[in-house]
């Protein structure tokens, strides 16, 4: 496989979430398909699609790596939202998971509350920082 054909299937698989979990609100919990609609699925394709811009030359400049970077953050940020819509009951019902990835960290009024799974950065949860 290459990288083109890599970034297709990405392209795909994306297009496809988008379809299907855009439509979820009326069966979905409604607190899930907020969250569904605030990661803004409707950008993943196109997301995916950019993708292919960073295939050549093999060693891009400053300015280009972050920019792809970028790129990849957007679609991992509203990969880890669908996810999270999808099992925003699991979500809220386990706080030793919520624990394990630092999501219970407010402070003042909020103290002891989850942060909502809209605000958790992925800084948070990466594996340097679980147990």
């Amino acid at each position: 496989m290459t990288y083109q054909t890599d970034v297709d299937d990405i392209a795909i698989v994306q297009a496809g979430l988008a379809d299907f979990w855009s439509k979820a609100h009326g069966w979905a919990p409604a607190n899930g398909a907020a969250l569904l609609a605030s990661a803004r699925l409707d950008w993943t394709p196109s997301l995916a699609r950019s993708l292919r811009r960073w295939a050549e030359p093999l060693a891009l400049p400053d300015g280009d790596l972050i920019l792809a970077w970028a790129n990849l953050g957007s679609i991992l940020e509203s990969s880890l939202r669908l996810f999270l819509g999808v099992y925003i009951t699991d979500y809220h019902n386990s706080r030793e998971d919520l624990e394990a990835i630092k999501a219970i960290e407010q402070r003042g009024t909020n103290q002891g509350q989850p942060y909502p799974p809209s605000s958790i950065q992925f800084e948070k949860i990466s594996p340097s920082r679980l147990p």
